[in-house]
This record gives structure tokens, C-alpha cells and sequence, in this order.
């Protein structure tokens, strides 16, 4: 695998490998658990403006509809108009308004999320982790992306407490993303 720098990255237009991609959040349950879960249906890319990473343009584009935790009953709910009303906004999308380096592989990655028909300017961070080859001699480039944001903020907002006022979930939504990319040809 090529050293992480984001130096002579001869393609530049780049589309999420579906294949390898995973978009995960977490979400706090009880007050001391967590809930995991991801969605299996998403596209997206990341345009160059140069051979470096400085400035790319990224998008991305989930079906709220594919999310998925591993429980059935919890997943229609989430798919309801208290959590993410599927059937009125069918996509999140992220359109990138800065990516800019902050140190060795590590990057600010700003832009506006858009979920439940709210746009809000939203803050990741991108460490990239460089540049390989697959197995067919494709090159791949991968990064990681981490981030929280609130889902009240978006409209989200289901709210039930147990005894002793305990939220049955939190307003903070943990997103880890494992992002590869081949080239857009």
C-alpha cells in the first residue's frame, strides 16, 4: 500500500465501492448502551480539483429506507414519520463545502446534511488512509470518516423517558463511516 499522503492521485473523480463501503452510526440507549446500526443503500464520489485531496468536492446519498440494526421492530419504527418518515424523505445527502487538511492524513471535511428535510452545515473528520491497489489491479482510495450530530437539530425528535428519568435514546448520533473509492470511469 502507497504511504498516506494524499500526493499524485492521478484520478480525479472517484465513486463510493458499495461493495466495501459501510455507513454506520451509534446512538446512546438506556443512558448507558449503545444501539448500532447502518445502511446497506447509498452512493456518492469525491471530485478533485488537483492531484491532491485539498478542496474535494464529496456526496453522498442514502435511501433512509435501507437502514438496518438488527432488529426488525425497531427498524420499521426508525423508517416511521417519529424517526426518519421514509416515505416523505426518502434520501440523507451530504454535499461537501470544505475539505481541508488539518495534519499529516487528517482532514476537516464541512458540509450540508441534509435529513428529514432539514439542511444543516455539519463537521467530519476525514483521516485518509491512503491509496492501494485490489486484487484486479484497481485503485482504491480509502479514508474514514467520524462525526456526532443532534438529532433534534433535524427534526428527529422521539423522545420517551423510563423511571427515573432515563431517555430511552439519546439526542447524539455517532457516525463512523469506512469510505472506499475507485475511479469514476
Amino acid at each position: 500500500m502507497e504511504t498516506l499522503t494524499s500526493q499524485n492521485l492521478s484520478t480525479q473523480a472517484w465513486k463510493l465501492d458499495t461493495n466495501h463501503t459501510v455507513i454506520s452510526f451509534r446512538i446512546k440507549h438506556l443512558g448507558l448502551a449503545e444501539i448500532s446500526g447502518s445502511f446497506k443503500e447509498y452512493e456518492g464520489s469525491m471530485t478533485l480539483q488537483s492531484n491532491k485531496l485539498d478542496g474535494a468536492e464529496v456526496y453522498l446519498k442514502i435511501s433512509t429506507d435501507s437502514i438496518e440494526t438488527g432488529n426488525t421492530m425497531r427498524d420499521n419504527h426508525l423508517k416511521t414519520a417519529d424517526f426518519l418518515d421514509t416515505a416523505l424523505f426518502p434520501d440523507i445527502t451530504f454535499v461537501s463545502t470544505g475539505f481541508v487538511p488539518t495534519e499529516g492524513n487528517l482532514y476537516d471535511l464541512t458540509g450540508n446534511l441534509t435529513l428529514k428535510g432539514v439542511t444543516k452545515n455539519v463537521s467530519l473528520k476525514a483521516e485518509y488512509r491512503g491509496k492501494t491497489k485490489d486484487m484486479w489491479g484497481n485503485e482504491v482510495v480509502v479514508f474514514n470518516l467520524k462525526g456526532s450530530i443532534d438529532r433534534t437539530e433535524f427534526g428527529v425528535e422521539w423522545f420517551q423517558l423510563l423511571d427515573g428519568n432515563i431517555p430511552v435514546i439519546g439526542k447524539e448520533i455517532v457516525l463512523d463511516m469506512n469510505v472506499e473509492l475507485i475511479p469514476d470511469a
